[in-house]
Order: structure tokens, then sequence, then C-alpha cells
């Protein structure tokens, strides 16, 4: 399932895009942007449990999310990322919280982990 908003994505990406010319590498790194929206998305949220019509802030959390990744990617200097970089990544993490708590229990995701004790005869010392 994708997430983000692809206009908005190359919108705020447009710099990229026209450094690169439009070319076929902008659109590789615009998919690799948005595959890691996704893959973040799902990685926090059970994908069976999302509506639909995805709800507007988990769009906004993936778009803000691979317009991120796509400046890292492309300027790729993890000592001096770019400040649009952090404040997208924040604004990600924001809208992802606020979907997280609008989010009834039931249709989070959760992963059970089911915990077995095996016990025997107590041993004596002899």
């Amino acid at each position: 399932m994708a997430y983000a908003d692809e206009d908005t994505v190359r919108f705020k990406t447009r710099s990229i895009s026209e450094g690169l010319g439009g070319d076929e590498r902008y659109e590789g790194i615009l998919q690799e942007g948005l595959n890691a929206a996704d893959d973040w998305i799902n990685s926090k949220v059970d994908e069976s449990k999302i509506p639909d019509e995805i709800p507007k802030n988990l769009v906004r959390a993936a778009t803000f999310y691979a317009a991120k990744h796509i400046l890292d990617d492309y300027y790729s200097d993890e000592d001096n990322r770019k400040a649009s970089a952090i404040t997208w990544e924040k604004e990600a993490k924001e809208y992802l919280k606020d979907f997280l708590a609008s989010t009834p229990e039931d249709k989070k995701s959760s992963t059970k982990i089911n915990i077995f004790t095996v016990s025997g005869p107590d041993l004596e010392d002899e």
C-alpha cells in the first residue's frame, strides 16, 4: 500500500529534480523515498488495520518521511543533514504519533509473544 502523496513529495523535492534535469535518476530517488516511507509506516502500523481511505495524518507522515529520505539520499552527508530533512523527519514522527494516538487499541500493530516455561521434578543433591 502506498501512503505518501507523490505530488507533494515531488513539490518538496523539486530542487533535486531540477538539479538532475528531471531525469531517470530523480525518478529512482523518488521511488526509493516513497518505498522507504511505506516501509517505515508498515514497520510501525499493521497494514491490515489501515482503512481503505488512508487517514490524512498517515499520508502526511509518509509524505514528510519520503521527502526527508530523498534529501538525505541526494545530499548523503549524515554529519551535515539539510535542515529541511531534519524538520521533515520530526514532522513525519509527529503525524505518525497523532495517527497512533487516534487509532483504537485493536487497530494498532501488536506482536504477542508467548512465553512458555518448562519445569521438571526438583533434583536433590545425592
